[in-house]
C-alpha cells in the first residue's frame, strides 16, 4: 500500500513540474488570500496584515512551480527572496505612500512581508516524493 502511494506521489511531482506539497501550500495559500479579498472589512488585523504576510509566499511560491518546470531542482536562493522583500517593502511602504494618499506607510507591514519570506524560504523547500 505504501508503494503504491509513493509511486502515485512521484507521478504528480513529474506531471505538476514540482512537488505536491509544494502546489498544496500554493493553493491554500491562493485560497486564503482570495477569501480575505473577499471578505475585507471584517477582521481589522487581518486587513491590515494577511496580505503583506502572503504577498512573498504568494508571488514567490508560484514562481517556483512555474521555474521548476524548466530546472526540475529550482529554489529561490536567501538572497533573492530577502532583496525582492526589500524591494516590495521600499515600494508598498514608503515610495507609493510619498505621491498616493489611499496607501499608508507601516512598519508592521515590513514585518509581516519579511515574516510571510521566511515562511516561504521553508514552503520551498518542502521535500518531493523520492
Amino acid at each position: 500500500m505504501d508503494h503504491d502511494v509513493h509511486r502515485w506521489r512521484t507521478g504528480l511531482d513529474d506531471i505538476l513540474g514540482c512537488c505536491v506539497r509544494l502546489i498544496i501550500a500554493n493553493v491554500l495559500i491562493t485560497a486564503i488570500f482570495s477569501l480575505h479579498q473577499w471578505q475585507l472589512g471584517h477582521w481589522e488585523i487581518l486587513d491590515n496584515y494577511l496580505d503583506p504576510l502572503l504577498t512573498i509566499p504568494f508571488m514567490g511560491g508560484w514562481g517556483v512551480w512555474l521555474m521548476r518546470w524548466f530546472q526540475r531542482d529550482f529554489t529561490w536562493k536567501w538572497f533573492n527572496v530577502i532583496i525582492f522583500t526589500i524591494g516590495i517593502s521600499i515600494t508598498f511602504e514608503w515610495w507609493i505612500p510619498s505621491f498616493d494618499s489611499r496607501f499608508t506607510a507601516d512598519i508592521g507591514d515590513v514585518v509581516a512581508y519579511f515574516l510571510g519570506a521566511f515562511g516561504f524560504m521553508w514552503i520551498q523547500r518542502l521535500p518531493k516524493a523520492s
